[in-house]
């Protein structure tokens, strides 16, 4: 969920196959159906989309959304309503980088806050980190490592970026391009205990 920036006082959010705004009113579809998933091009509730997992504005008028299940980034125009491809190839995954990339289910996706002319993107099944040119559309990897990479939030201030990666929470450190594991294990359960940092076996890009 996010403040809207097309519609100040509105906030934009996902119910997996569509993409909303709404206030203290009501919402209303800016793409997609709220019934019917697929893969379709086209303007607002025309458009068809498999499994919205995360979305970032790049504008106020221009929001990127990761459409899981079909392995690609879409682009939604908030003047037009249209919907298009923007990055990886849909219903066409694998590991590419470049244009045209592919992706893996594409989770989280956010824009980088200190290179805001790029969007990082949880690549989950490509236990990747990847990062999207914004002109250009090239698709390059930050980091591949051995887990799951799922949700993604940045500090502002470092850049460093804090992942979901299976039952663990890793830091990639931006000045660096390393991964600490900051808590959790392999292993799933529950236990309380102190926070630790500890090195995580990557494969450096």
């Amino acid at each position: 969920m996010e403040s809207d920036l097309y519609i100040p006082g509105n906030v934009i959010y996902t119910d997996r196959y569509s993409i909303k705004t709404s206030n203290d009113t009501g919402s209303q579809i800016i793409a997609g159906s709220t019934t019917h998933s697929g893969y379709q091009e086209g303007t607002g509730s025309a458009a068809r989309f498999n499994y919205i997992y995360g979305f970032t504005q790049i504008s106020s008028t221009q929001i990127v959304v990761s459409d899981t299940s079909n392995v690609c980034l879409r682009l939604v125009d908030r003047v037009s309503g249209r919907t298009l491809q923007f990055s990886g190839q849909c219903r066409k995954g694998g590991y590419q980088d470049g244009s045209p990339a592919l992706f893996s289910d594409p989770r989280s996706i956010i824009k980088d806050v200190k290179k805001p002319d790029q969007l990082i993107v949880a690549d989950s099944s490509n236990n990747a980190l990847r990062s999207v040119n914004l002109k250009a559309r090239v698709v390059s990897t930050l980091v591949k490592s051995d887990v799951y990479l799922a949700r993604i939030s940045q500090d502002e201030q470092s850049g460093d970026l804090f992942l979901i990666a299976g039952n663990q929470i890793l830091r990639f450190i931006y000045r660096n391009n390393k991964v600490q594991l900051v808590t959790g294990s392999e292993a799933s359960g529950y236990a309380d205990g102190y926070l630790h940092i500890a090195c995580l076996p990557i494969h450096q890009h």
